[in-house]
Parts: structure tokens; sequence; C-alpha cells
């Protein structure tokens, strides 16, 4: 009789002390979120301000290169907390790319395909894929920032494959699509082509304004005339 009196309580101290070490554990987890979150929103507070400054001033705006720092600190931190999130990653990679526009990321020799290969942006974007794969958006804004450093070869190619693949409607993907299908259409392969024509036609039939302004800064408007059915859309085409 003691001795199962002995068991059962030796049972009810594992079970209890099981118990502790996974409120210990959740409790850890739950710091590690509200310290994330803190250095999120100042990041992502930077991040509105100045898009509305560039928006409101956008041949004065300058980003001070003392507010990058933080920002990208920010973002750091908070990965630092939550190193296994793919949404992390992502705003790290947002706060990178703004340094990039103004000339604040290292980002290698541009003359020297090997040095841009490692910059910190793509390294950083490499991560949020592999943490996500399902994400259109991520495919999307990889092919973006891989056309930023003239990158446009098969990494590139599969990207755009991967979103439009993952998220053939999705908003951002089609306008990503659009601009980088027009702009670099000569240097494509034929299916990947394809694929953007699709794109194409799927963003003039759900955004028809964002089709047909993104056309018209090369000069193709007119070929979108036959995805339009109303007729004043018809009218600015041409």
């Amino acid at each position: 009789m003691k001795v199962q009196m002995n068991q059962r309580r030796l049972v009810n101290f594992f079970v209890v002390a099981a118990g502790l070490v996974l409120l210990v554990m959740a409790a850890a987890d739950a710091m590690q979120l509200v310290k994330a979150g803190a250095f999120n929103n100042q990041t992502e507070a930077y991040l509105d301000f100045w898009r509305e400054q560039q928006k409101k001033q956008p041949d004065e705006f300058q980003l001070k290169p003392r507010n990058y720092d933080i920002a990208l600190q920010g973002a750091e931190q908070a990965l630092a907390a939550l190193p296994d999130s793919p949404e992390q990653w992502v705003l790290k990679a947002r706060v990178e790319d703004w340094g990039r526009q103004y000339g604040l990321l290292q980002s290698g020799d541009e003359n020297d395909s090997e040095s841009v290969q490692e910059n910190p942006l793509l390294d950083t974007w490499h991560h949020a894929i592999a943490l996500r794969p399902a994400w259109p958006y991520a495919w999307s804004d990889y092919a973006m920032a891989r056309a930023q450093f003239s990158l446009i070869d098969a990494e590139f190619e599969t990207a755009l494959f991967r979103a439009n693949q993952l998220g053939p409607w999705e908003e951002r993907v089609l306008e990503n699509s659009a601009l980088l299908g027009m702009h670099y259409h000569d240097w494509l392969s034929q299916p990947l082509q394809a694929t953007l024509q699709d794109s194409l036609q799927r963003l003039t039939e759900r955004y028809p304004y964002k089709a047909v302004s993104i056309a018209r800064r090369y000069g193709r408007a007119d070929e979108l005339c036959p995805w339009l059915s109303n007729p004043e859309r018809v009218r600015e085409c041409l």
C-alpha cells in the first residue's frame, strides 16, 4: 500500500513539475512577444512616417541616417526575440529597402554580381521565404528586390513564377508583376512572359485604373483595351 502511495505521489510530482515547466516556457514566450511588439511599434512608426513624408515631399524628402539606424536596430532586436518569425524578417526587409533607396544599405559593389548577391536585403528575403514559402507577397517583393539590383536571372524568374502561382489575384502580386513584366519584358523567358501576360489581364479586369496607369508608362496602354469592359476605360487606354 505504501509503495503504491509513493508511486502516486511521484507521478503527481512529475505532473506538477511538467506543468510548471510549461508555465515558465509560456511566460518566457509571452515576454518575447511583448518585447518584439514594443520594437515593432517603434519600427512601424518610422516606416509610416517615412511613407507620409515621401508622399508629401517626393523630391525634398531625405532619410536621416540616425533614424534609419534606429528603425533597423528595432527590427533586429524584435528579430532577436522572435528569430523564427517570417513576419519579423519581412519587417526587417522593409526597413532595409528604405536604406537601399537612400544609399544607407551596404549592398556591395554594383559592378560585381557576386558582391551584390550577398547584400543584406536579399539575405533577409531569403530567410523570410524559407520560413514561409507559401507567401505570395514575399516572393513578389523578393523579385522586386532582385530587380532593384539588376539581378534579372533564374532566381528572379522563379520568384515571379511562385508569386503568381500562390497569389494569382493578390493586388500587390498583380501590380509588381505588371511593373516588372513591362520593364524587363525582353529579358524574360517566354514561359514567364506568358505568365505575366495572364497576370496583366487579371490586373486589368480587377484593377483597371492601376493597369492602365502602369501600361501608359511604357506606351502599352492600347494592349489593355480588349480586357476592359467599361467604355470610359477603353477610351483611356487608346
